[in-house]
């Protein structure tokens, strides 16, 4: 647990050892010492740096922890709030370098491996587009696995005309049902699915492409291509399933 709140939380050696020494219920800055090992002249130091990450709270000479879900929340939340904020930053450094390049191009054929790079990627494409075809095959069996690292980009969808496909028969999960209603997404039924794709404007497409040498890494190859687009919408048309507005 020390390497967790040191790995994750990012604490050091004497804050993660006096956290824990509190959350297990010590309740003196020299019981506190005793059970973590933090030097007594180190204490109230370390503690008050728990305290302003939130992590405890002072109580008359001695803290108390915060709720450890609480306070967890919390600071993922600001996490969140800070990735967004690097991120809105980024793409707009990104849009003023390409006024100094008008002439650069995008990358016709591109493989992505990694979920975090291939979502990142998608997310990007999407950032730009007005229209997105989400095609779900393996992608609607691990939505536990991406919905936490989709949350943070539901408001990039907002605005956009997002269609989700899904597979003939698949039944959706309340939280799955949740995820679409905030994504403002259209859902349609397929059959036949055999792959999990993005198409965005008709010109970019995302293929998730099973990877040979891991089982479980994703992988994906962007394609930046009108013509491709356009053939596989045509197809997705062929096999929808029931009557709903066509991607």
């Amino acid at each position: 647990m020390e390497e967790k709140l040191r790995t994750v939380l990012g604490l050091n050696k004497y804050e993660a050892r006096l956290y824990l020494a509190v959350l297990r219920g010590a309740n003196t800055p020299q019981e506190a010492a005793a059970t973590s090992g933090v030097p007594l002249p180190r204490v109230y130091d370390v503690a008050r740096r728990l305290e302003h990450r939130g992590l405890l709270r002072r109580r008359g000479k001695w803290y108390d922890p915060v709720d450890p879900e609480e306070a967890a929340s919390r600071i993922a939340s600001l996490k969140l709030v800070e990735a967004a904020v690097a991120a809105k930053n980024i793409a707009e450094l990104g849009r003023r370098l390409k006024e100094l390049a008008p002439r650069a191009k995008g990358v016709g054929v591109e493989l992505v491996r990694g979920l975090e790079e291939v979502l990142a990627t998608s997310l990007a494409i999407v950032a730009g587009a007005r229209e997105v075809v989400f095609v779900a095959w393996k992608a609607a069996e691990r939505l536990d696995l991406v919905r936490p690292i989709i949350e943070p980009y539901i408001d990039i969808l907002r605005g956009k005309k997002v269609t989700v496909i899904l597979p003939e028969g698949y039944r959706l999960t309340p939280e799955a049902e949740e995820l679409l209603r905030r994504m403002e997404a259209e859902t349609l039924r397929m059959k036949g699915l055999a792959m999990d794709m993005m198409i965005a404007d008709s010109t970019h497409i995302v293929l998730g492409v099973p990877d040979p040498e891991a089982k479980d890494e994703a992988v994906a190859i962007v394609v930046r291509s009108p013509e491709f687009a356009s053939a596989l919408l045509a197809n997705i048309r062929k096999n929808l399933v029931g009557a709903g507005r066509r991607p």
